[in-house]
């Protein structure tokens, strides 16, 4: 889940800032953009115990007030109850000022699923000396997203698809159907084609599903795109396969027929990943292909195609 959230928080950091913690947003020179730090982070940070942090960031900004005076946000997002985590925050804090010279906010975002566990602050003491250091909390299991009342602004979605990989961790029906409708509400609340793909990329990282759902989820996600008429999210990755594979059958009339579906996988497994080879799998599969093909093809796992083979079998 750390690449997911990293990616998310740099490309809509603004709207998070709206999202999570306004009152500092609405003193952010926003005009002037922000500066992710994530290599300098990673060289102050370097020697710390990571403990269960999910993903952190480090961000630029400037403020409103005229001056040319920048402050730092530090993003730290803790998937875990941590004893130690509240001296981490202030270690960081710490590390942060000392080596910028510039003013830091440190916020805590907790994404774990115990309501009770609320660090916000660390204290140390020893005779009359203390040092003490309050940071920004944010606890994810208090923004509960009601569909209704749904806002344009993209964390909504990523609040909801995180809560719902909580809610569903041994339930991947239930899953399945959450996944399906924040994927519809992508497209129903005026949200642009960027954001669409990017949060698509997020709700498929967190909410993934057991291969036959998975399989069921493509279906469903082309019905919709489909039935509301925006024909770009079936992720371009996907797209791209599809379209690899489908010139590579075409080429295969004048070369024969395995060469260019291989020649096809080659260029749509450029642009894909994992779960797109097993799309293309499926696909061959389906044509009558066999198991050792699919797999010197698309290099999946014996395992993997097995799978694939049985799921086909159960729908026929």
């Amino acid at each position: 889940m750390d690449s997911a959230w990293k990616d998310v928080l740099e490309r809509y950091f603004e709207d998070f800032m709206h999202y999570f913690l306004v009152d500092i947003a609405t003193q952010i020179d926003w005009i002037k953009g922000y500066h992710p730090l994530d290599k300098e982070l990673h060289k102050v940070t370097a020697k710390s115990e990571t403990g269960h942090r999910i993903a952190d960031k480090l961000m630029k900004v400037y403020r409103l007030d005229g001056h040319e005076q920048w402050i730092l946000i530090h993003l730290e997002i803790q998937g875990q109850k941590e004893e130690t985590f509240p001296k981490r925050m202030l270690t960081y804090h710490t590390r942060l000022i000392d080596h910028y010279q510039q003013p830091v906010v440190s916020v805590a975002v907790l994404t774990d699923e115990q309501i009770s566990w609320r660090p916000a602050h660390y204290r140390s003491e020893c005779f009359e000396c203390s040092l003490e250091l309050r940071y920004r909390m944010i606890k994810l299991l208090d923004f509960k997203v009601n569909p209704q009342i749904f806002t344009e602004n993209p964390f909504s979605i990523v609040v909801a698809a995180h809560l719902a990989s909580l809610e569903t961790k041994k339930n991947p029906n239930k899953r399945y159907n959450l996944k399906i409708q924040l994927t519809r509400l992508l497209y129903e609340h005026g949200l642009n084609k960027q954001q669409i793909v990017d949060l698509y990329n997020f709700i498929d990282y967190v909410l993934q599903l057991p291969v036959d759902l998975e399989i069921d989820y493509n279906k469903e996600t082309d019905k919709i795109e489909r039935e509301l008429h925006m024909p770009y999210v079936s992720i371009r990755e996907r797209r791209a396969v599809e379209q690899g594979v489908n010139q590579g059958i075409n080429q295969g009339i004048n070369q024969g027929i395995n060469q260019g579906i291989s020649q096809g996988i080659s260029q749509g497994m450029y642009l894909g990943a994992e779960k797109e080879r097993m799309g293309i799998a499926q696909k061959l599969l389906l044509k009558g292909s066999d198991r050792e093909f699919v797999e010197q093809c698309t290099g999946l796992s014996s395992e993997i195609v097995v799978q694939l083979q049985q799921v086909i079998l159960q729908k026929k």
